[in-house]
């Protein structure tokens, strides 16, 4: 500001010889200041995504079954596993399976296989993998955590 000052003292004096030279000044002085402002406000664009609004399930699902580093960044870890309970309705303990032994999982309907979302609200979200005629059920719960899809446990219900 001071620069900006001296410069205007010498320009304002010499206006009578030089009047171009003070609206120059004045001019590069305020497109170096729009272009400070520029470079600010594309600096905010770069904020990550308002983590109000939750990624798109349906896309997010097409990418955690095809790329396995992506599906391996998407699982809460320790994974919860429930198994239905045994013929004598004894429930098993929840299993937990750390990342080093994740096993890729594929929800796509290929063959006998049916995949059935259901979604009450925008989160969570129940992925339903059955196997046509032979009793496989395994239900996957995917829950929105700042604004990521996240699969968070897994039941199995197989007969």
């Amino acid at each position: 500001m001071f620069i900006l000052n001296q410069i205007m003292k010498i320009s304002f004096k010499k206006q009578s010889r030089f009047p171009v030279l003070s609206i120059m000044t004045l001019i590069l002085f305020c497109s170096i200041n729009a272009t400070g402002q520029i470079n600010k406000s594309l600096k905010r664009s770069n904020k990550p995504i308002d983590s109000s609004i939750p990624e798109n399930f349906d896309q997010f699902l097409k990418k955690f079954n095809t790329d396995s580093g992506f599906q391996l960044s998407r699982v809460k870890f320790p994974f919860k596993i429930i198994e239905s309970p045994d013929e004598e309705g004894k429930q098993a303990p929840a299993r937990f399976v750390l990342k080093k032994d994740w096993k890729r999982v594929k929800l796509i309907q290929k063959g006998n296989i049916i995949i059935r979302k259901q979604q009450a609200s925008k989160t969570p979200v129940t992925v339903q993998l059955m196997i046509e005629d032979t009793g496989v059920s395994v239900y996957h719960y995917f829950k929105c955590i700042k604004g990521e899809w996240w699969l968070v446990q897994l039941e199995d219900a197989s007969d």
